[in-house]
């Protein structure tokens, strides 16, 4: 019994995604779920695109790419560390 995982899109908007990751198991031909959802979520910035792209079904990457498009919305941020 191998456990099958699907992974919907939960929100998705011009700046941000959430995937909602369910697992289940088939038991006498019905899907059963087992634990809890996985949620994740990724910026519509160049690093969060690329983890996308990295850690995605192309199904998911493409429904998301139709709506963010060509560029990234979100600027990357920096921590700047100083010492004292």
């Amino acid at each position: 019994m191998e456990p099958i995982k699907e992974t919907t899109i939960g929100r998705l908007k011009a700046d941000f995604v959430e995937l909602i990751t369910e697992t289940f198991v088939e038991i006498d031909g019905q899907k059963h779920k087992i634990g809890e959802n996985h949620r994740t979520s990724y910026t519509n910035s160049e690093s969060g695109r690329k983890l996308l792209q990295e850690q995605q079904p192309e199904s998911i990457i493409t429904s998301v790419m139709a709506i963010w498009g060509e560029a990234p919305t979100v600027e990357e941020t920096r921590e700047v560390r100083t010492k004292s």
